[in-house]
């Protein structure tokens, strides 16, 4: 198997473990691409537009409508700022915060099922390398 279908084959695990765990909640409706924006507000705590597009690596009106969305969804909430305003930050409402977790949980099943596979120098070797991918 080539490491492209790994990686695919990986990448669907943990789709499906995060709709699974998505569905308990009754909350289906977040596609992969609003998963993106939600851990990655989850994770800059109370980001304005410009991190959140920096952390995407996209531009400031690329985000815009699905930031837009998620706000419509109740998931995330804008609040501008009292020194400049100009700048909105973005945080994760109660419900938000309910699927930025999921989302963790699930990321963290995925690793203990690899986890669990390897041996201990398999696992720390693994760990290396995909740090020096990511770096």
């Amino acid at each position: 198997m080539e490491l492209s279908d790994l990686i695919e084959k990986i990448g669907q695990q943990l789709m499906q473990i995060k709709f699974a765990e998505l569905e308990k909640i009754q909350y289906a409706n977040v596609n992969l691409s609003l998963y993106q924006y939600i851990y990655a507000i989850g994770e800059l705590d109370n980001p304005v537009f410009s991190d959140l597009a920096d952390k995407l690596n996209l531009s400031k009106p690329a985000i815009t409508a699905s930031v837009n969305k998620l706000i419509q969804q109740g998931i995330v909430k804008k609040q501008q700022s009292n020194e400049d305003k100009r700048l909105f930050y973005l945080s994760l409402t109660p419900k938000g915060m309910e699927v930025f977790n999921i989302c963790k949980k699930a990321n963290k099943k995925v690793e203990e099922q690899i986890k669990y596979k390897l041996t201990k120098n398999e696992w720390d070797e693994l760990i290396n390398i995909l740090t020096k991918i990511v770096q």
